[in-house]
Order: structure tokens, then C-alpha cells, then sequence
């Protein structure tokens, strides 16, 4: 089964889709795999408390006027989701790290003649 592209009832939202990418591939798959709870601001302020227990549970996407815009999640996932901080680096010419850059320019050479190899036949 391949990765679900949107499981938000009333559309997507970036927020929900991150969220439903990151607990399948966390290895919660059927957290995932089930629809997530949708509804308005105004129901979620009238009522809270329910609310309130039931995205402990699985996140909630909140919507205003009709567009998906807040998603609650429990602690714990924030928790996840922070923790997990983006891998890719940037540098400026010259501050790559040497091992890094040999890795670069050898898989660049590989490229360059796999292109020649290509080309002269």
C-alpha cells in the first residue's frame, strides 16, 4: 500500500498532510491510515472539552470559513514533529566539509563520464 495523498475529510491542508506523512512514517500506520476529524472553529470553541479529549486521541483540523487552517494534535506528536528537524544543510562555496565535498566531486565524476560513455555511442 503506498502513502495515502490526503486523508482530510473537507480537503487538504499542508498542516494536516504533514502530520498524516509523519505518523505513517513514524510506523503509526492505522492512526494514519484513519480519516482525520474535521470541524469548525466556532463548533471546536462551543465544544471544548470534548474537543479537547478527543485530540489528545488523534489530531483535529480546525477550519475557518470552509478552509482547513489549525490542526490540534496531542503533545506527544508536537513533541515528535519538533524533535525531527530538517536534515539538508546549506553552505557557501568553500565551507562544505571535506569529506562531504569528496563525496560530491567523486559522484559528479561518475555522472560526467557515465554522460561521456552515453554520448560517444
Amino acid at each position: 500500500m503506498g502513502v495515502p495523498r490526503c486523508l482530510a475529510r473537507s480537503g487538504c491542508s499542508s498542516s494536516a498532510c504533514e502530520i498524516l506523512y509523519f505518523l505513517y512514517y513514524a510506523g503509526n500506520a492505522e492512526k494514519a491510515l484513519s480519516p482525520m476529524q474535521t470541524i469548525t472553529t466556532v463548533e471546536f470553541m462551543r465544544h471544548f472539552g470534548r474537543y479537547h479529549d478527543e485530540a489528545k486521541k488523534s489530531p483535529i483540523t480546525l477550519t475557518k470559513h470552509g478552509r482547513p487552517s489549525v490542526v490540534v494534535l496531542p503533545v506527544e506528536l508536537y513533541e515528535k514533529l519538533k524533535g525531527h528537524a530538517d536534515p539538508r544543510r546549506v553552505y557557501k562555496a568553500g565551507e562544505m566539509p571535506e569529506e562531504l565535498a569528496t563525496m560530491f566531486l567523486e559522484q559528479l565524476e561518475r555522472d560526467s563520464a557515465d554522460y561521456q560513455a552515453s554520448a560517444d555511442e
